[in-house]
């Protein structure tokens, strides 16, 4: 390979006709680029995709436009909305098939929920607040496409990426301390970013260099980007915040507002208020999965709040540079993946960890279906720990998580010190994934521990279950750890609180949990 091709141009030369859209959209493309814009050859350009047609005119009789009377054909859609909001639907109906098709249905839905949530954002902020200096339709199209180059690393590089992509949506923060820029990270990883990875791709279909320019890394000062970048930026924010959610986010949101269009938090407040019910009705026209579950609302809300009690706090446990030092570390699969894929096209898949044979009376893993139970005086332990920790809770207004874990293979070599060794350093890697809060041990039995953690929430509950469990598999000298745990989570301390009912409801999930074969978590939230 010449010294002078980019990895950039080797990824997008041998995805090749992955990452091209559909004829008709580039003819569209192409006809829109006229001096002289020919509304009937669009029309006639259009028509000769029968699906393509019947789509657009669901989307434009959608509550997304907002037309007063029903559009029956695509004569009367040109007339109504002119040819740039055509020209917009077509590239997000023209999404190349083959990087889709990749993609698994949750991998999906997470792209087109994030996609359309972005893309609808920078429709209304351009509308609404830029005064019409920048085009809304442009700001649609620009926040709909801007994130197909993580489509494309997903395609091409495959599974390092996508646990990339998880890690780096983990290990978010929720005080003061946001975490490194996943771009930076790509950056440092990779040699360039996703966004790079989009600039390059809508350079090839020929678009507007205005479009290709807005496919910026967040958040750069807007002094240094152009009024339809900043305007993305600002969509990227908003679903950052409420599709993650990333609660930082606001944070950056809000300090960006009065330098580039004075978003205020009302602003912000009346943007997400609507923003829910279009998005899930354009991706309901769209036939495009979409996430009903998030509550976007209720997220500004908690956003709102913990910003308003981080005016009062700066503490942190953890320096920038200590969280972006642990994530590339984490990248070390990804960038054995790509140096491979630039050196015979094929990503290397990391090594997988050695199984250690078993072959010993009693040594090999409990079976599925292996109920764990706890003594009275095991659960008297926990719910005198989680007394003491819920009334610190309720005066602080954060949450609370307790999980009880069974590690099937702690037990065997319990009489080994190096096995409370492997143990300590396992939950202490685990740790990395609680942005807030702290994570406490309470030791139950050789296979059986309690995780006490004030301030953390579901989410990162589960997400240190999950690191605790990886971590445990990952020495290769030892033999192999299977945990089940069971994960309660109390977003709010009551008055009266039973602490006993929290340490059932993390029982009956660690029961629930053991019914499945190897690593497994279930949780609950408890009222």
């Amino acid at each position: 390979m010449p010294s002078s091709t980019s990895p950039i141009d080797v990824l997008l030369d041998r995805a090749g006709p992955l990452c091209s859209p559909p004829g008709v959209a580039l003819e569209v493309i192409r006809l829109t680029a006229e001096d002289t814009v020919d509304a009937a050859a669009i029309k006639s350009a259009i028509e000769a995709d029968p699906a393509l047609s019947a789509k657009l005119l669901r989307v434009v009789n959608s509550s997304f436009f907002g037309l007063s009377g029903e559009v029956s054909n695509l004569t009367q859609a040109l007339a109504l909305l002119g040819v740039r909001p055509l020209k917009m639907l077509v590239l997000g109906f023209s999404l190349p098939k083959g990087l889709l098709e990749g993609l698994t249905a949750e991998q999906l839905k997470a792209f087109w929920t994030k996609a359309l949530t972005r893309a609808i954002a920078a429709r209304r902020i351009a509308t609404d607040w830029f005064g019409g200096v920048v085009s809304g339709d442009d700001a649609f199209t620009a926040g709909l496409l801007r994130d197909l180059g993580v489509l494309v690393l997903i395609r091409e590089v495959g599974d390092p990426y996508v646990k990339f992509l998880e890690a780096t949506g983990v290990l978010k923060t929720e005080d003061n301390t946001p975490p490194p820029d996943r771009c930076d990270l790509e950056q440092k990883t990779l040699g360039f970013d996703h966004l790079q990875l989009t600039a390059a791709m809508l350079e090839r279909w020929s678009l507007p260099r205005e479009l290709v320019g807005s496919a910026t890394t967040a958040p750069a000062p807007p002094a240094e980007v152009s009024p339809l970048a900043e305007v993305v930026i600002e969509a990227e924010l908003i679903a950052k915040l409420l599709t993650g959610p990333h609660y930082d986010a606001l944070l950056d949101l809000l300090a960006r507002g009065p330098q580039a269009c004075g978003l205020s938090d009302q602003q912000v407040s009346a943007l997400v208020e609507v923003l829910g019910e279009q998005a899930r009705s354009l991706a309901d026209a769209m036939q495009a999965p979409f996430d009903d579950e998030l509550d976007f609302n209720q997220i500004l809300a908690t956003a709102q709040a913990r910003l308003a009690m981080l005016a009062a706090s700066t503490a942190s446990d953890q320096t920038d540079d200590e969280i972006a030092e642990a994530l590339i570390a984490e990248s070390h699969d990804l960038r054995l993946a790509m140096r491979g894929f630039l050196k015979d096209g094929k990503a290397v898949r990391p090594p997988q960890p050695k199984r250690h044979e078993r072959t010993e009376a009693g040594h090999a893993p409990a079976n599925a279906g292996q109920r764990v139970e706890l003594t009275a005086a095991m659960r008297e332990r926990v719910a005198k720990a989680v007394d003491n920790l819920a009334a610190r809770c309720r005066v602080d207004r954060v949450e609370l998580s307790v999980a009880i874990v069974h590690g099937d293979g702690l037990a065997i070599v319990a009489s080994d010190p190096a096995t409370t060794r492997r143990l300590d350093a396992a939950i202490s890697d685990a740790r990395i994934c609680l942005t807030a809060g702290r994570a406490a041990v309470l030791t139950l039995s050789a296979d059986l521990f309690a995780v006490l953690m004030p301030g953390v929430d579901r989410r990162d509950a589960l997400a240190f279950c999950h690191r605790l469990a990886s971590a445990l598999r990952a020495n290769d000298d030892a033999p192999p750890v299977e945990i089940r745990a069971g994960v309660a989570v109390v977003a709010q301390v009551p008055n009266r609180f039973e602490s006993t009912g929290m340490v059932e409801g993390a029982l009956r999930c660690l029961q629930t949990a053991g019914a499945t074969p190897g690593t497994c978590v279930k949780s609950i939230e408890v009222f």
